[in-house]
């Protein structure tokens, strides 16, 4: 195989600065490696469509496809929840292999992201009839009890190395689709659904291409966690400051959003890459600390 692959991202209005935050992420660290950038377009303006558009550079190329035909409003019955962490157009990540005809495989990348380093060994990976190569989720290590199953392999879907080609031969649109209308309810949006339809055939990937480091740093300092990242991972991390350095893919999964807070952790690695951008506007962000402690002195307060 060769050293290069494509990637693709999903975008809706409300997430244009970070796609594109992402986008030049991945495109610093892996333009060679990934010289061709898909987004997905959902509802987007014009003037946010000429936006991305305008990332592209010599030797990588961004392009726009728009997902808003693939299906309409009240396709799928989705309802509301404060803890619902992804618009409905996280669903285009059912369309893609369909939205992306003449790609046999692709990188699904989430626009909470960012790359700090070449993706090239990810061109590397032999899929065969695996459907895709995934990170293992964070939370679902710390667990006991699993979201799906007794299976300890239930990965993110926030990075996903797809096998297009695979997918397409097997009608997983039209399952994925059914699955989700079949679970209206789901709080996670694609991510459940995902790992329901693709169990047991995915390949899992090195932790480092998804390092949900904000989830990791809230709990490294509880006894045992340690051992119990490198047993889930198969890797002799001894600190964070290790992981950290390590990380591929830093992926802002949580309510840390760095666009929103200014302390959270890593998050002067996204806000180094959202200040290269000639144009771009000051940010309004809170703290993230002083939050965590108003809201633990509003539970004591509660309980007397």
């Amino acid at each position: 195989m060769n050293n290069q692959l494509s990637a693709v991202f999903i975008c809706d209005r409300g997430y244009v600065m970070q796609t594109a935050v992402a986008i030049r992420s991945l495109l610093d660290s892996s333009a060679e490696s990934v010289p061709e950038v898909f987004v997905v377009s959902y509802g987007l303006e014009p003037e946010q469509e000429k936006e991305l558009l305008s990332l592209s550079r010599e030797g990588a190329s961004v392009r726009l496809l728009r997902g808003d035909g693939c299906f309409s409003e009240d396709s799928f019955s989705v309802q509301e929840s404060r803890y619902r962490v992804a618009t409905k157009a996280a669903l285009l990540k059912f369309y893609l292999p369909a939205l992306l005809p003449d790609l046999d495989r692709v990188l699904y990348l989430d626009g909470d992201i960012i790359v700090r380093r070449d993706l090239s060994p990810l061109a590397e990976i032999e899929l065969g009839g695996r459907l895709a190569a995934v990170v293992r989720d964070l939370p679902q290590v710390f667990y006991e009890k699993q979201l799906l199953g007794e299976s300890r392999d239930y990965f993110n879907s926030g990075v996903m190395l797809l096998n297009l080609r695979q997918m397409r031969a097997e009608g997983l649109t039209e399952r994925l689709v059914e699955m989700k209308k079949a679970c209206p309810d789901d709080k996670l949006m694609d991510q459940n659904v995902l790992n329901r339809a693709m169990v047991g055939r995915v390949l899992q990937l090195p932790m480092i291409y998804n390092v949900c480091y904000a989830n990791l740093r809230r709990r490294w300092r509880r006894e045992g966690m340690a051992r119990q990242i490198n047993e889930a991972y198969g890797t002799d991390f001894r600190s964070l400051r290790q992981i950290r350095e390590a990380a591929a893919i830093i992926h802002y999964s949580s309510g840390e959003k760095p666009w929103k807070y200014f302390d959270i952790p890593a998050g002067d690695e996204w806000t180094r890459v959202y200040r290269q951008d000639p144009k771009a506007a000051s940010l309004r962000r809170k703290s993230w600390q002083l939050r965590e402690k108003s809201q633990k002195i509003k539970a004591v307060l509660g309980r007397h």
